[in-house]
């Protein structure tokens, strides 16, 4: 099996990675290993691909070798998952890597991305007209997908539907090199702002945030 980091980033608070390098065959019979039944393994013929496929997969297996046990991973009404156990849960995957941030004190959030240059083609559709006054779209690759995984974030630490990326989700200016910023909720239910915090894994940046 794969888990290739768990960082404690507070109390009974971490985050977990693991590099795809299996099979389907074998993500599936490690998570019989545990119990899950066929039924519980159905979901994966709704994805047509089979990297979608191993996410799912080695997502589960990645919490239930956290647990020692077998993890089921529910959503609720607004595809938000959750667990029974008591641990707040958020997901991200990307390529070959998945993350999975677990809390057992906090609601989580948290996004990563394989930084390349590409998201300048995309960055004015969730960045405001405020967040563009810092960036250098052309240049300031690091800070889009920032800007980028950090919204991510914090919409999952919302756990709602009917966020406007650029309206509803602000990013303070970012200093270089701190590992942490500000970001914020705006929006009829709340008004709120949170530390955002980020680092690099092996070239995936990772944002994560709680409340």
């Amino acid at each position: 099996m794969a888990l290739t980091l768990k960082k404690e980033i507070a109390e009974n608070s971490f985050l977990l990675f693991w590099e795809i390098k299996e099979d389907l065959e074998t993500l599936i019979n490690s998570l019989v290993r545990f119990g899950y039944t066929p039924d519980e393994l159905d979901p994966i013929a709704e994805f047509k691909n089979d990297q979608r496929k191993s996410e799912w997969l080695a997502t589960r297996v990645l919490a239930s070798d956290f647990f020692c046990e077998k993890t089921l991973i529910h959503y609720d009404d607004f595809g938000k998952p959750f667990l029974t156990n008591g641990y707040n849960i958020s997901i991200s995957h990307t390529k070959e890597l998945v993350v999975v941030a677990l809390s057992a004190t906090s609601i989580i959030g948290i996004d990563t991305e394989v930084v390349s240059d590409k998201i300048g083609r995309v960055a004015l559709k969730f960045l405001h007209k405020t967040e563009l006054e810092n960036i250098d779209i052309e240049k300031d690759i690091l800070k889009l997908y920032l800007h980028w995984c950090a919204k991510e974030a914090l919409y999952k630490v919302y756990g709602k539907k009917n966020l406007n990326f650029i309206d509803n989700l602000k990013i303070d200016p970012i200093e270089d090199n701190k590992g942490y910023f500000t970001g914020h909720i705006i929006s009829n239910n709340e008004n709120k702002s949170y530390q955002m915090q980020y680092f690099d894994y092996k070239g995936y940046l990772v944002v994560w945030t709680s409340k």
